[in-house]
């Protein structure tokens, strides 16, 4: 069973040094792991919205990629931020097939939105 919960200071770090990302005292992250193992995590930062820099997991698991990208916006929402700005080293392609945006560029979304909004089971 994966897990994701967010990550101690100093793992951040220690993600961010994995993945080369750049590491600030505001950056974030959420960490997926399987039989203590680690598969994947969300980085981001939390003000006003969420800015969602990278989400790193297996190539082709859309479900996992899913899954840890809802956990740090589930966190957002839970602080009363709703908004989410993906960046430029974001999984784009896979978001556009998980509905999250329509088109492969960067943007905004509402998170409350995209939590509330399931295109696959609407009633008739």
């Amino acid at each position: 069973m994966v897990t994701v919960k967010p990550a101690a200071a100093e793992r951040v770090a220690e993600i961010c040094d994995k993945l080369n990302l750049p590491y600030g005292a505001d950056t974030l992250a959420m960490e997926a792991t399987e039989a203590g193992q680690y598969v994947g995590s969300a980085v981001f930062s939390l003000s006003d919205k969420l800015y969602l820099m990278y989400v790193d997991y297996t190539a082709g698991d859309d479900w996992l990629c899913d899954l840890i990208a809802r956990a740090a916006m589930n966190y957002a929402v839970n602080r009363s931020v709703d908004g989410c700005e993906l960046g430029m080293m974001c999984p784009l392609d896979t978001f556009v097939r998980l509905g999250y945006i329509e088109q492969p560029l960067p943007g905004q979304i509402s998170i409350i939105a995209l939590f509330t909004t399931c295109k696959h089971c609407r009633a008739q």
